[in-house]
């Protein structure tokens, strides 16, 4: 086999970043030859309506406007993904093809598809709603000739009343003209008067700031550039008979029995039902069940009128929606049921419900400002992550995805992660496993990192877009908080742009905040989710170049990276809730072989550069890798170290923040994800491989866990982290301190007592001296063991740097103790003491390890879960091992 199409399999079999296990073929397609357009007319979709049902629309064609021939396509659709499906369009993130893919997104494109109705023996008093989920981004909506919807919001659905349309023929024709993004906001930039500052818009002219469609897609500063087009979204044909239930508002309120006990459960359901029947004798039926399908509590409600009614439900001793590690995610399922006076239902409304309180803290106290959560009356430490989509092309995710995607989150130790205001509004099946998974979310408006228009139209735009998404999303227990931006108050005060623009100009983006951030979104919520929280924008006042305002809010703090500090920074600097941090590394080199050829690596080759989009770049790895770490000539070689340099600095960030706790009441770091193979931030890489930090940080954010930090040079604060609600007893604090080349040296106990719950506590302050780290330090490694009734807890420290260590010869011996379908388990041994061991598996793609990145003291055995859905009790099984004592002694 040749290696172009090596590379090709490669692609083909782990191109999408989430895809799931479950899902990945086992022999890869490849088109053989571009599929050929048509000429031919459609064939038109039956429907027969029924009330209270919907139709998915099919048999789709689309091609570009001024192109004479139709390609077959299916809806949800986006044009880049069709294309590429066709042949016709390169793998974009492959090699350099960045370029190369970006003319569909300058064109205009025209879907069609078409469908018979029919009326024999259908209820003739049905009403039919065209509803298009979501068109991306800018579209004119023609059915039979007549122009009946114009979509200017890839993140608003348009529904259409088409009853009388529909009287008209039997058989009709749809047609959804998309407009280039970058050509229909070219007018209102050249009447703007000078070009906004969107520097990660990756083009001379920032159309982004005008246009409501995902920032990201005009690339960032860890994503390449894709100005996608198409509908993104189902659409279908629904039928309804004399009304319809649009939406419920739920509001929940609890009794106390004690802290952490429910007594009762009030919820007050205000249900929106449009009816259009002026006969009477509606009514509404709810009814709560509980997770076994047994009925809780129902109520019925008249509807003698078009408006809105309230509907109470009380709930004794209800069990309550916990996030992790705390509980169960308990859910209840809410059903609503519109019927007509004689009992025929007409509309039904299903939801699922999540009984919990949740209160965000952000008060004035004596240090400053807080910002933390409080869950069940019990405050709730934050550790989690920042999320962005995890494709470009977003068609490409289903909802099995997102249930995998809660896994991840869950084996990281994670309760809530941060849905980034450059991306999207998350998918409902996003939501969904948040919710069963016990994960809270933060959801910010999609708005990052530039100004924005404040005129009546674009705010129109905004205000249309927040109300539906508010309410989409408001039932979600998972939903913790609402936030206005990423970083836009910031950037107007500290990123320069005083001098960059005109005073006329910056004047005007400064006015222009308070509109959009401080009054229409904050409404929006006010008016349609009053019991959840909203923020103007993340940082809310604190930015990491001022200590003085570390104390107020949350804060991104980019001394680490861009300003260069160490990890170490944060030793000493209690902040609030760190809401951002974060250190690139490079993905594996299994993940680079899936988008570069062997000639492209390197830190500086074209296509290396290409998939580094931080203006810093692979030199600033190269700076804070020199300053622990032996740099490596060989490629491979850096790559591992760039992962091992992430993972144990941001490790160690993650468990002084929690070392501060209740001063700091939250870690976020960026980033989760990545939406195309990349050199980034990500803990997990676009075909879904944990890099080395991934693992860590399941280590750091443990429900139990220490933290260490030196002070003064020579005395260690030895912390025990502890999440649980549930305090420990039986607690022993034991140190052993080994040399190197496998002797031990020192060993004692250093305290006993119980660990409280839910809490950060101060174990004790050591001397080096006393711990027996007084000499020799290049070749001594502390242990510290945390041990309990319920479990143990160890650390390993080094008082000097990785690249001061006399490290040995790495002598591992590894077998396959069991192998079965879907699952291996490897044993190893280390015969020396080993340094950063990174496993690789390199023939399975997305291979999931039970634990990675660790250190084995000499004569150490450890047992590793291998799981992959393609395992076989007779598969090969090749077992890839890096090491620093390898660097060290090449």
């Amino acid at each position: 086999m040749n290696k172009g199409l090596r590379t090709a399999l490669a692609l083909v079999l782990c191109m999408g970043g989430w895809t799931s296990l479950q899902a990945m073929p086992t022999r890869p397609h490849i088109p053989q030859a571009p599929v050929q357009g048509t000429t031919l007319a459609l064939s038109p979709t039956p429907i027969r309506p029924e009330a209270g049902k919907s139709a998915l629309l099919q048999s789709w064609q689309y091609k570009a406007l001024e192109d004479s021939l139709w390609y077959a396509t299916s809806v949800p659709s986006l044009v880049q993904q069709s294309l590429i499906d066709e042949g016709r369009l390169p793998q974009p993130w492959y090699r350099d093809n960045e370029a190369r893919v970006q003319w569909p997104g300058e064109r205009d494109w025209v879907y069609r598809t078409s469908f018979t109705l029919e009326t024999e023996g259908v209820d003739p008093e049905l009403r039919h709603r065209l509803e298009l989920e979501g068109l991306d981004t800018y579209a004119d909506i023609y059915l039979d000739g007549q122009l009946i919807g114009r979509s200017r919001n890839m993140f608003v659905p348009q529904r259409i009343d088409i009853t009388d349309l529909l009287a008209k023929t039997r058989e009709h024709h749809l047609v959804i003209h998309f407009t280039s993004p970058l050509r229909a906001a070219h007018a209102q930039y050249l009447s703007n008067g000078f070009n906004y500052p969107a520097d990660n818009d990756h083009a001379p002219i920032h159309y982004s700031p005008f246009t409501r469609k995902a920032p990201y897609h005009y690339g960032w500063d860890w994503g390449m550039r894709l100005v996608t087009i198409g509908p993104w979204q189902p659409v279908r044909l629904s039928s309804y008979r004399s009304g319809r239930i649009d939406d419920c508002r739920i509001e929940t309120e609890i009794s106390w029995h004690e802290r952490g006990k429910a007594q009762r459960a009030h919820l007050s359901l205000s249900p929106e039902v449009e009816l259009w029947e002026a006969r009477g004798g509606h009514r509404l039926v709810a009814q709560l069940y509980d997770a076994r399908g047994k009925v809780v509590e129902e109520a019925t409600q008249e509807l003698d009128s078009q408006e809105n009614h309230r509907i109470s439900l009380e709930v004794d001793r209800p069990r309550l929606w916990w996030p992790r590690p705390w509980g169960e995610p308990y859910l209840y399922r809410l059903e609503l049921r519109l019927e007509d006076a004689q009992g025929y239902e007409l509309h039904r409304l299903s939801r699922s419900v999540g009984l919990r309180e949740l209160r965000l803290v952000n008060e004035a106290d004596s240090l400053g400002t807080s910002f933390s959560f409080e869950v069940n009356q019990y405050p709730l430490f934050i550790k989690g992550a920042n999320y962005i989509p995890g494709e470009l092309l977003l068609t490409r995710r289903r909802a099995e995805d997102f249930d995998r995607l809660m896994q991840d989150v869950a084996f990281a130790e994670m309760n809530m992660i941060r849905v980034w205001g450059g991306g999207v509004y998350e998918d409902d099946a996003f939501y969904d496993a948040a919710d069963r998974a016990g994960i809270l979310i933060w959801q910010d408006f999609m708005f990052a990192c530039t100004a924005y228009p404040s005129d009546r139209d674009f705010l129109d735009n905004v205000r249309t877009e927040a109300v539906h998404q508010v309410k989409r999303l408001r039932h979600h227990p998972s939903i913790a908080l609402w936030c206005g931006n990423n970083e836009v108050e910031e950037a107007l005060k500290y990123w320069g742009w005083q001098r960059k623009f005109a005073p006329e100009h910056y004047q005007r983006m400064v006015e222009g905040y308070a509109p959009l951030f401080g009054d229409l979104l904050p409404r929006v919520v006010q008016a349609h989710a009053p019991e959840q929280a909203y923020i103007h924008g993340s940082p809310m006042q604190a930015n990491w170049g001022r200590p003085e305002s570390f104390a107020h809010g949350d804060i991104h703090y980019w001394g680490l990276w861009y300003g260069k500090q160490p990890f170490e920074v944060f030793d000493h600097r209690p902040m609030r809730m760190v809401s951002e941090f974060g250190f690139q590394s490079f993905p594996s080199m299994p993940s680079i072989a899936r988008f570069a050829e062997p000639e492209d690596y390197g830190l500086e080759t074209p296509v290396m550069r290409v998939h580094q989009k931080a203006s810093t770049g692979n030199g600033l790895i190269r700076e804070y890798m020199d300053r622990d770490y032996i740099v490596p000539k060989d490629f491979e070689d850096f790559v591992y170290v760039s992962q091992v340099l992430q993972a144990r600095g941001m490790e160690r960030v993650m468990r002084t923040l929690r070392s501060h706790r209740p001063i700091c009441m939250g870690s976020l770091y960026w980033q989760l994800n990545d939406a195309w193979p990349a050199v980034s931030w990500s803990s997990i890489d676009y075909y879904h491989e944990y890099k080395a930090m991934h693992y860590t940080a399941a280590r750091a954010y443990a429900p139990m866990a220490l933290g260490v930090r030196l002070v003064g040079g020579d005395t260690l604060e030895i912390y025990g982290l502890l999440d649980d609600l549930d305090g420990r007893s039986g607690v022993r604090l034991r140190s052993r301190v080994y040399a190197l080349s496998g002797e031990l040296l020192t060993e004692r106990i250093l305290s006993r007592e119980s660990l409280r719950p839910n809490s950060s506590q101060l174990l004790g302050r050591y001397s080096l001296a006393s711990l027996g780290l007084s000499e020799s330090l290049n070749s001594r490694v502390l242990h510290l063991e945390l041990k309990t009734s319920s479990g143990t807890s160890e650390l390993l420290w080094y008082a000097v740097p990785t690249k001061a260590l006399e490290l040995p010869e790495a002598k591992i011996q590894h077998r396959i103790v069991r192998q079965e379908a879907g699952r291996a388990i490897i044993e190893l041994r280390a015969d020396s003491f080993v340094k950063d061991l990174v496993i690789e598996v390199p023939e399975l793609c997305a291979v999931r390890l039970s634990d990675n990145c660790f250190d084995m003291l000499r004569g150490q055995r450890r047992q590793i879960e291998v799981i992959h859905p393609d395992l076989r009790s007779g598969t090969k099984l090749r077992i890839k091992m890096h090491t620093m004592n390898q660097i060290h002694r090449p």
